[in-house]
């Protein structure tokens, strides 16, 4: 007869404590001077601020822009770095204009051999974009160079030719500066003329015009006529 088998008893496991998930970093929420750096320089380089801020070790653009009312002497870096940002758009637009290496395409049949070149549409009005774009930035961060300014201001420049020319006219001595020309210079006043009274047409008249120039209106006729 077998003997009877031993009853299995439960193997103690050994606790072991799971490794805990590394923590997430979150953005750095200090502009440290290295930061500050690295965004103004990626700024000059050409990134737009969304680009540089989607990065992970930089911080949000909230944290960003907060600095930028906060601290006067970045603010004004970043807006030399704006400036330079639209240097580099216009030397990107002759860049673009000057490659032209994807205008023409060649145009194959079904078999694969070539029926000529063609120009390439899409790429063309793809540089188009990028330049207006690249336009109109540099317009908006540099107007005074890039822009298309129209000065309606005629005598507010201390510099302005006009003025001079308006003080060797009229002889005036308007002050450099003192408003549109010819406003601070009054127009000499006129002698009022005095234009003698017209003849009136009497009744011993009215033949002898009748006879030389026809019938008289009856607007020229004596009251007593009509």
């Amino acid at each position: 007869m077998a003997a009877p088998r031993k009853p299995q008893t439960a193997k103690k496991r050994k606790a072991t404590a799971k490794p805990s998930p590394a923590r997430k970093v979150g953005r750095p929420t200090v502009m440290t001077e290295a930061t500050c750096t690295t965004i103004l320089v990626r700024l000059a380089a050409g990134e737009s601020m969304i680009r540089i801020c989607k990065d992970p070790d930089m911080p949000g653009e909230v944290t960003v822009y907060r600095h930028i009312f906060n601290n006067e002497a970045f603010r004004q870096a970043y807006e030399q770095a704006r400036e330079i940002q639209a240097e580099r758009a216009v030397d990107e637009m002759i860049e673009i204009a000057d490659d032209g290496k994807n205008d023409w395409m060649e145009k194959t049949n079904s078999d694969g051999a070539s029926l000529g070149w063609v120009i390439n549409g899409e790429h063309v009005q793809r540089s188009r974009l990028r330049i207006d774009t690249r336009k109109w930035t540099a317009m908006k961060l540099r107007p005074k160079k890039y822009g298309d300014r129209i000065d309606h201001n005629l005598g507010g420049q201390a510099d302005n030719p006009l003025i001079a020319l308006v003080q060797a006219v009229q002889g005036s001595a308007m002050p450099i500066g003192a408003g549109p020309v010819g406003a601070s210079v009054a127009p000499a006043a006129e002698a009022p003329v005095t234009l003698p009274d017209a003849p009136s047409t009497t009744a011993a008249q009215a033949p002898r015009l009748e006879q030389q120039d026809g019938p008289i209106s009856p607007f020229l006729r004596p009251q007593g006529d009509i």
